[in-house]
């Protein structure tokens, strides 16, 4: 099959031309597939995001090393859907939060209107044996199993989504995936999501800094206003964090949608989980 998308090509480092992104907001509200990619690749960008999150990391390490969570995921999801007006969320996940929200997606779907996934390793990831590191500092790694390449956790939700997607798309569940053909923790193709009700490729950018893009922040904002006309009410937005990262994480995310459009701003919510707990299975 031919490649139709369109691709934006720019020169140089630094943010992208006005007129590109002029251009693509109006592709993207008429719904076309695109790409968008740098002559110049933005790895430095990708290493100075990742430095960034440095303090994040040792800061959820000495949590877990020195303080137990007792409420599960679940259950703080299911604060933000009994608060909602319509009784369901968008869940939105990066990496691990990604399979977390698809897990509670697909088992809770009268719950969920939008699954948004971004940079997820749906079919693991070769970076997950590296976590195995962590255990000299006392960290539990139940999660970095369930994220090995092609292990029981993705493929029961791979094989899940598959059989009962129709089933989805009645209830209104509707699956979405932001990934990127730079990103090194969750590469493609492990970051595919077969049949996705649609599908987004930033080419231009890695695991960290794909997160933090204004591409990504139009991205969330197109597919929340959408969700929230079809059901003529606002719903929250939740917001979960990967493997060893913490709310935080979302920062930049947040002060782009403050900019761009402050009322999904104020029904987005982060949510700090302890990222070590098993995926719950479908």
């Amino acid at each position: 099959m031919r490649d139709t998308r369109l691709r934006f090509i720019q020169g140089g480092l630094g943010e992208e031309p006005r007129e590109f992104k002029d251009l693509k907001d109006f592709i993207l509200r008429k719904n076309i597939e695109t790409s968008y990619y740098k002559t110049a690749t933005n790895i430095l960008e990708e290493i100075l995001f990742m430095l960034e999150q440095v303090p994040n990391v040792l800061e959820t390490l000495l949590l877990l090393r020195y303080e137990t969570k007792k409420t599960s995921l679940d259950e703080l999801i299911n604060e933000y859907t009994a608060k909602s007006q319509t009784g369901r969320i968008i869940i939105t996940g990066h990496s691990l939060g990604g399979l977390h929200g698809r897990s509670y997606a697909q088992r809770h779907p009268e719950k969920v209107s939008k699954c948004i996934t971004i940079a997820t390793p749906h079919y693991g990831t070769p970076a997950a044996p590296f976590g195995k590191m962590l255990k000299p500092l006392g960290v539990e790694t139940s999660s970095i199993k369930q994220m090995y390449i092609n292990s029981t956790l993705t493929k029961k939700l791979n094989e899940d989504l598959k059989t009962r997607r129709e089933e989805f798309r009645r209830r209104g569940t509707s699956f979405v995936n932001i990934w990127g053909k730079l990103d090194l923790f969750a590469p493609y193709p492990h970051s595919k999501l077969e049949d996705p009700d649609k599908e987004y490729d930033l080419n231009n950018h890695g695991h960290v800094s794909i997160v933090n893009s204004e591409e990504t922040a139009k991205i969330l904002e197109y597919e929340v206003k959408e969700t929230w006309e079809k059901t003529g009410k606002p719903c929250p937005v939740v917001l979960l964090h990967g493997f060893c990262l913490n709310e935080k994480t979302f920062n930049r995310l947040l002060g782009r949608l403050k900019i761009n459009c402050n009322d999904i701003a104020t029904k987005t919510y982060t949510v700090n989980y302890d990222y070590t707990k098993e995926i719950i299975s479908v």
